[in-house]
């Protein structure tokens, strides 16, 4: 119930047999959840005979009598989609819940779905409303080591097959070039966390909710081709919100992003990202980056070439450097953007935000304080992205010049053959371009606010930019790749 779930600890040098029935309480909260039962089946497996069917308990499944051309079996009727899906690549609908097996004959046959839970069986919280709820699966406890085969790169629904809380972190650990996302249900209707095994976006969750729990599914995806959950693996630390980490390195400059809106006059956390720079860090994606897994609705993410990341590591930046922000699921309405950095000590160079569509430049505190930006939203998608926000770090700046802040210059690194080149103000301003050994490669004028400079002709090397306007001067390395 709400104030605590049974659980059954480490299992060495036996077994155990027997039906049991594991419980899972479930807060009244409307949203997204991936539910599973930590069991072998024996007999009666089906999804019906396991989370419907008695009255006040287990979960009420509703969906149109047709959806996507298919007759829909076993559900409470209404809704405009499905409330629980089952993930194989993709989400997919379930058309019969009469034959669907909630699990299988052994433990890697385990399932975790998708669904939105609004209340018990019986209950008629379809469009409106909440309930909580507890469910009481029967089968047989899993117990011992569960190897998990992936497809590398891959993103893979995994059930927690036991009875029992398991530490995110000793997973991360036991399974090299592994990253876990946890769909937490008290933010908006759902939001993914990210974990990589040293930090957490959007946020770091506390106490006992950085744990995956009993009945609870999660995703992996990792540079291998396998995933192991262990007895050790089993951890005290029961939580109802559901699902630590707070050791950081102080050789990390991070800066967390939270994407908001207002619901109920409240400002409501409905995502967010972490960006790690390291001197060793690598600015290229690979392995160590933490892809998005796209929201139900609005998603920040940050860009990187063609992938969107929801922890990026980084090399620590050079001069104009800048980070893409990428917004999706937005509509037209009140958002704010909360910036804060963690141990940014590595580094002499000031973050930026810079906003695209006014042209203005807000820089970011290093101290750790807060930085609240609102905006107003645009219609987005994966399509049609809102590219209009970035991070640009620059050099810091005296008591008596703003000249850092008159330029800004991008991408960097150069990965498309052009330079935009951004002046604050117009004037006679040129451009000298020099190689590593100090020749002069490339120059000309910059007739504009505004100019993007050709890099086609360059081979692939570390260059140096200059640029002076009315007796002013700029100097920064480029990378062109």
């Amino acid at each position: 119930d709400a104030t605590g779930t049974a659980v059954v600890g480490e299992v060495t040098g036996g077994s155990v047999s027997g039906d049991v029935v594991v419980e899972r309480y479930i807060p009244a909260k409307r949203g997204w959840r991936l539910l599973t039962a930590p069991l072998k089946g024996i007999s009666n497996n089906t999804i019906p005979a396991n989370w419907q069917g008695t009255a006040s308990e287990g979960l009420l499944l509703f969906s149109p009598a047709t959806y996507q051309s298919q007759a829909m079996v076993g559900y409470t009727t209404g809704g405009i989609t499905p409330n629980i899906f089952s993930y194989n690549s993709t989400w997919s609908p379930i058309s019969n819940l009469t034959t669907e097996n909630i699990y299988g004959a052994n433990a890697t046959d385990g399932k975790a779905y998708q669904v939105f839970s609004t209340g018990p069986f019986g209950s008629s919280n379809i469009a409106t409303g909440s309930d909580a709820t507890t469910l009481r699966p029967k089968g047989e406890l899993i117990t011992g080591t569960v190897n998990h085969t992936l497809t590398a790169n891959t993103f893979k629904l995994i059930p927690n097959p036991y009875a029992s809380p398991i530490n995110t972190a000793s997973l991360i650990t036991n399974n090299s070039g592994a990253k876990i996302w946890l769909l937490d249900p008290t933010a908006g209707i759902g939001t993914y966390f990210t974990y990589d095994g040293a930090n957490w976006a959007p946020t770091v969750p506390t106490s006992n909710d950085a744990y995956i729990q009993s009945g609870q599914g999660f995703f992996v995806k990792s540079s291998g081709t396998s995933f192991s959950i262990q007895e050790s693996d089993k951890v005290e630390g029961n939580s109802n919100t559901w699902f630590e980490k707070n050791a950081t390195s102080t050789f990390d400059d991070k800066i967390r992003v939270l994407l908001q809106k207002q619901d109920n006059n409240q400002w409501q956390t409905v995502d967010g990202m972490l960006t790690v720079n390291n001197a060793n860090g690598n600015t290229a994606v690979d392995d160590i980056d933490a892809g998005k897994i796209s929201n139900f609705n609005e998603n920040i993410m940050f860009r990187n070439g063609s992938s969107n990341l929801a922890i990026e590591y980084r090399a620590l930046p050079i001069a104009n450097e800048t980070q893409q922000i990428r917004l999706t699921g937005t509509s037209v309405t009140a958002y704010q953007l909360q910036i804060f950095t963690e141990n940014y000590s590595n580094s002499n160079l000031i973050p930026v935000l810079e906003n695209i569509q006014t042209g203005t430049f807000t820089q970011i505190p290093t101290d750790g304080s807060v930085l609240t930006i609102p905006f107003t939203g645009v219609v987005s998608n994966s399509t049609t992205p809102d590219d209009h926000f970035r991070i640009v770090y620059q050099t810091p700046l005296s008591n008596n010049s703003f000249d850092a802040l008159n330029v800004s210059v991008y991408p960097n690194p150069v990965n498309g053959g052009v330079l935009n080149i951004n002046l604050l103000v117009e004037g006679n301003a040129s451009y000298n371009l020099y190689n590593v050994v100090g020749q002069e490669v490339q120059k000309g004028n910059l007739t504009s606010k505004n100019s993007q400079i050709s890099m086609s002709n360059l081979h692939t090397g570390i260059y140096i930019l200059s640029i002076n306007q009315e007796g002013k001067n700029y100097t920064s390395r480029l990378i062109v790749e």
